[in-house]
C-alpha cells in the first residue's frame, strides 16, 4: 500500500515542521530515491547509529564474563569460609548484571535482555562448575 505509507512518511515531516504540501513533496522525493530507506530511519529510527553491533557485543560480553569471574575472586580473598558459597555466588550475580548492563550498554542492545542473558548463563555456569566440583568429590568449608 505504497500511497497509505507516503501519506504516513508525510505526516512525519508535518509532525517536524513543514506544512503538508511540502512534507508530501518531501516523502515523494526520498521514496523515489529509496523508500525503504526512508522509512526505516524516518518512521521506524533506523539508522547506522541506533542498529546494534553485534561484534561489539560479543567482545563486550566476553569482557564482562571475565570481569564476572575475577571481581568475585577478590571477594573471595576476604569472605568467612563458612559463607563463601553464599557470598560469592551473590557477588558473583551482582558484577555480572553491573557488566552486562554495561556491555549492553556499549554494544547497542537492550540493558535489561543482557543482564537476564549474562545472569542466566552466568548462573547455569556456576551451577555446572558445582557440579563437577561435587562429582569429582571437592568439598568447600
Amino acid at each position: 500500500m505504497p500511497d497509505i505509507e507516503l501519506k504516513e512518511l508525510a505526516k512525519i515531516y508535518q509532525k517536524r515542521g513543514l506544512d503538508s504540501k511540502l512534507a508530501m513533496e518531501v516523502a515523494t522525493q526520498l521514496s523515489k530515491r529509496n523508500a525503504l530507506e526512508a522509512h526505516a530511519k524516518d518512521e521506524l529510527g533506523i539508522n547506522e547509529f541506533t542498529q546494534p553491533k553485534p561484534l561489539l557485543a560479543a567482545l563486550a560480553s566476553g569482557a564482562s564474563f571475565i570481569s564476572g569471574g575475577i571481581l568475585p575472586f577478590f571477594v573471595s580473598l576476604f569472605a568467612p569460609v563458612n559463607l563463601m558459597v553464599y557470598l560469592l555466588y551473590g557477588f558473583a550475580t551482582a558484577f555480572l548484571a553491573l557488566s552486562g548492563g554495561v556491555a549492553a550498554k556499549a554494544g547497542g542492545s537492550n540493558m535489561a535482555k543482557g543482564i537476564i542473558r549474562i545472569c542466566f548463563w552466568g548462573t547455569i555456569a556456576m551451577g555446572i562448575t558445582a557440579l563437577v566440583g561435587y562429582l569429582f568429590g571437592v568439598k568447600t568449608g
